[in-house]
């Protein structure tokens, strides 16, 4: 009960700020809200806040997804350049009631100590699966956000990752495939500057028993 009084307390503020917010924006003084209509936007904002903020279906398969795992990964700097293979292990948590997982990854790339973290979810208000990466490879963070396919095992992502040599970032697409509780492939697909698509990396994550 303690809960709910307090996010009731927040949105009634919310409420009565987005309420003030809207008088203001008027040109001409409109009548002042009535109790009882300050009483149903409170309401109101705080039934929208709760159905935000409860995980739903989509955030139950994510925490399926919490454990220890192993990959193998391939990566391609090019269209037709050498594979570089690479492999490591990978800890997600479920955090926050359920809403996230929160995933780090070691490894090795290049002969140099590989670490990352990422947060993924999924975004009731847009109804998007979101997805943030930042490694110790870069300075940036990589978001990006995906829907998936009408049975759930296929989530299409697209999202920015920096394109070095044009000091910009650019969109590039990842698609996650769920074989089962015990294995996903991650499949990113980058562009060339001449706007070929090609495979830049794929890991394959299977269950640590």
């Amino acid at each position: 009960m303690a809960r709910v009084k307090y996010i009731g307390g927040i949105t009634a503020i919310c409420g009565t700020i987005l309420i003030s917010a809207g008088l203001l924006a008027q040109d001409t003084k409109p009548a002042r809200p009535t109790p009882e209509q300050m009483q149903e936007m409170q309401e109101k904002m705080q039934q929208a806040w709760m159905r935000y903020m409860t995980p739903g279906e989509e955030h139950k398969q994510l925490a399926k997804r919490a454990g220890q795992w192993s990959f193998q990964g391939k990566r391609w700097e090019y269209p037709g350049t050498p594979v570089q293979e690479f492999d490591g292990t990978s800890t997600i948590k479920s955090v926050m009631g359920g809403r996230y997982l929160f995933e780090e990854v070691k490894s090795e790339v290049m002969g140099e100590e590989f670490l990352g973290f990422g947060i993924g979810g999924f975004d009731n208000l847009t109804k998007e699966y979101i997805s943030t990466w930042l490694d110790n490879m870069g300075t940036g963070i990589i978001r990006m956000k995906g829907k998936a396919s009408a049975d759930g095992k296929v989530i299409n992502y697209t999202g920015e990752h920096p394109d070095l040599m044009k000091c910009r970032y650019k969109t590039v697409r990842l698609v996650e495939t769920i074989t089962d509780d015990d294995n996903f492939v991650f499949v990113m697909y980058n562009t060339t500057p001449d706007g070929q698509e090609f495979m830049m990396m794929e890991m394959s994550y299977t269950r640590t028993k």
